[in-house]
């Protein structure tokens, strides 16, 4: 099968008694010779409960699952305004399939699906090149802060901190995200499973929190006073260092933009860095646009001007105007209109690189620069 076309296949969507052939493939697909075996029930339990088993796309050949790829909806908050989005993962190849085009066709069902249903972006975590030919782009942003011992307070005694607890501080941390401008938003059955999963913990001070994931050197969520939260991450740090792996230091993610995360961040980091958060695929191109528009709105007060934007692909051409300070999205454009293809668009929307880079003659007080990029911030505590 290797290396070659297969001729007979089905794409269908994952039914609650595919679920344990979908999980083995999933744990073979990702595992490495010598490494730890994955466990996707242990880390990503949410994802394959009847909710959410659907959102898997299978490649079945012979009636055998040969490929994934996940395609989740979620509301995504991107400075306070909600999107219509979708996370992809889980996006594997049994080692045998490999290079019959697996993948590719998953991917363009993946795809279909997410134009079909509208969907303002999607995101994920991989390949560029890869991804890049589906009209994903590398951006978003997410802040990274490192911590050692000697620029945190001392840690508490143990006795005043206290293990997260999914039953009993479900809703501290819903409240928390109930107010981030930046964050995937989920349910609280989902919630519920993300802060029961074995690579969820955290600790809890009083009335503040924070939370890690994925290794329990990384912490994503925090809510407090910047002293609280910061006697958190020095207790954490602490823990850290007596686990049999001996982490050698914390590191907090957080979207680019003000919180008492981040302040308590600025007063006691080590060092820090900005990067991208993840890849990002624009959709519909009138409702992203418009929504960018409400993002910025705060922003500009003054001026006006347009760009029109083509997707060359699709050919739905959208106008950004900006008329005295007012920022709006119209379909339609004039014949000076940018052509740029998906991955060229997804770049203009969501990527760190100069605009200039597809849009060249774009005036340097032009207003667009004020709307986009967009700022996504892909939470890795959310799983996808």
């Amino acid at each position: 099968m290797a290396g070659g076309q297969a001729a007979d296949y089905v794409i269908r969507r994952a039914q609650m008694p595919d679920r344990d052939e979908l999980v083995s493939v999933l744990n073979a697909a990702f595992s490495r010779d010598g490494a730890r075996p994955v466990d996707f029930l242990k880390f990503l339990p949410h994802l394959f409960q009847p909710e959410r088993i659907g959102d898997h796309f299978l490649r079945l050949q012979n009636g055998r699952i040969v490929g994934c790829v996940g395609l989740y909806p979620y509301e995504h908050r991107v400075g306070g305004v909600s999107f219509r989005a979708a996370g992809v993962g889980q996006v594997g190849t049994l080692t045998e399939a490999r290079g019959s085009g697996v993948m590719t066709s998953l991917l363009r069902a993946a795809c279909r699906e997410a134009d079909a249903a509208g969907y303002e972006f999607c995101w994920l975590g991989g390949d560029r090149v890869r991804y890049g030919r589906f009209g994903w782009a590398t951006g978003g942003l997410k802040m990274c802060f490192n911590f050692h011992e000697r620029y945190l307070p001392d840690p508490p005694p143990e006795a005043r901190v206290r293990p997260l607890d999914p039953e009993r501080d479900l809703e501290i941390v819903r409240e928390y995200l109930a107010d981030e401008p930046d964050t995937v938003v989920v349910e609280a059955g989902e919630l519920n499973a993300i802060l029961r999963c074995g690579t969820t913990g955290g600790w809890v001070l009083g009335d503040a929190f924070i939370a890690h994931r994925r290794g329990g050197h990384n912490v994503y969520l925090g809510s407090g006073t910047p002293e609280e939260i910061a006697s958190l991450l020095s207790h954490h740090l602490r823990w850290s260092k007596a686990q049999p792996e001996g982490s050698r230091g914390v590191t907090v993610e957080c979207a680019a933009a003000p919180s008492a995360l981040m302040r308590t961040c600025q007063g006691h980091y080590a060092s820090m860095s900005i990067v991208p958060s993840g890849m990002f695929r624009v959709g519909r191109l009138k409702s992203c646009l418009d929504k960018a528009c409400q993002v910025a709105q705060a922003r500009v007060t003054c001026g006006s001007g347009r760009v029109s934007l083509t997707n060359s692909e699709s050919g739905e051409t959208v106008t950004v105007m900006c008329r005295n300070g007012r920022l709006s999205a119209e379909e339609g454009g004039r014949e000076d209109t940018y052509s740029l293809d998906r991955r060229e668009l997804s770049e203009v929307c969501f990527g760190l690189c100069p605009l200039e880079l597809h849009l060249p003659g774009l005036p340097e007080d032009s207003f667009l620069r004020r709307v986009l990029p967009l700022r996504a911030h892909w939470s890795r505590f959310f799983g996808v």
